[in-house]
């Protein structure tokens, strides 16, 4: 999928997840919504705009498949109305909590379940982090 097809599903499917939700969790009962990397979190922000609090749980620089969220941050995946997390195991330090808030009832939209991953292909850099994924895998990093 291209890139800016890839922004208008997104776009539309969180408009879509996020009619109705409300909540008086929020300071002044705004929307709440966590995204789990800064790429969603900016995409998230450009679409609601002011009419929804976001929150970016990984700062610029972490590495998604080992990060651990704190527990203030759990916190904010607790009181959210709509986590956007990217899948596929991308965020696998926070598979547990995610799951978690799942069963509490928080809305959990995992982005790459709504586009055509690619399969895993071993890079070529040796440097690269991709030890978690075999060839055939579906590459979490759309």
């Amino acid at each position: 999928m291209r890139s800016g097809a890839m922004v208008v599903v997104v776009a539309s499917l969180l408009v879509g997840t996020l009619t109705g939700c409300s909540s008086d969790d929020t300071a002044d009962g705004s929307t709440s919504v966590v995204a789990t990397t800064t790429i969603l979190g900016d995409l998230v922000h450009n679409v609601v705009g002011e009419n929804a609090e976001v929150e970016v749980l990984m700062p610029v620089g972490v590495n998604p498949h080992d990060f651990q969220a704190s527990a203030q941050q759990v916190a904010a995946i607790q009181r959210a109305d709509l986590v956007v997390a990217n899948g596929l195991g991308l965020e696998a330090g926070l598979h547990d909590v995610l799951e978690a808030a799942v069963a509490d009832g928080v809305r959990v939209w995992e982005v790459a379940l709504n586009i055509e991953p690619r399969l895993f292909v071993e890079a070529v850099d040796a440097d690269a982090d991709h030890e978690d994924h075999e060839d055939g895998d579906l590459d979490p990093h759309f």
